[in-house]
């Protein structure tokens, strides 16, 4: 835990980690964005640990500041990295069965996958290609399915 990036109090209780943030936000109130059924639920959890994981690895590209080293390091990120962890993910997105991650509804997984196609999308992050979710077509679809959600609309709208 890291004390110097407290991200969230409920009731005195300090939260730090954006993917427990983002989970407990998910289970409170009646939004729904996360399954009650313990399958399901433990399906959003490995999306979630996983996307966690997979942008976790991306820690060394943003420190680095010699550019070749940089571009060698999105190289191998975009090509073993997203290959392994975001090909497990679409091929198990693909069963869902609708153009939600995990389930027939939106979830926090979801929202998740929808901010990562936006930020690795907007081609502000040199040498990682801004077509990456095209290869991975049920993420994809997945991240579309939150931003056409009407909650995620207004709520962006603000």
């Amino acid at each position: 835990i890291n004390a110097e990036y407290m991200g969230l109090e409920i009731d005195g209780e300090q939260l730090c980690q954006s993917t427990a943030i983002a989970t407990y936000a998910a289970k409170v109130g009646n939004a729904g964005l996360y399954p009650s059924d313990p399958l399901q639920a433990a399906k959003v959890d490995m999306f979630m640990q996983t996307l966690e994981e997979l942008m976790g690895a991306l820690a060394p590209f943003m420190r680095e500041k010699d550019e070749e080293k940089k571009k060698a390091i999105a190289e191998e990120w975009v090509t073993v990295t997203c290959k392994r962890y975001m090909g497990a993910l679409d091929s198990v997105a693909a069963k869902s069965g609708s153009d939600f991650a995990v389930g027939s509804a939106l979830t926090v997984v979801d929202i998740a996958l929808m901010n990562m196609a936006a930020t690795l999308g907007s081609g502000r992050l040199p040498h990682l290609p801004a077509t990456l979710f095209d290869a991975y077509p049920a993420l994809k679809a997945a991240g579309a399915a939150a931003a056409a959600d009407a909650r995620i609309q207004a709520y962006l709208a603000k």
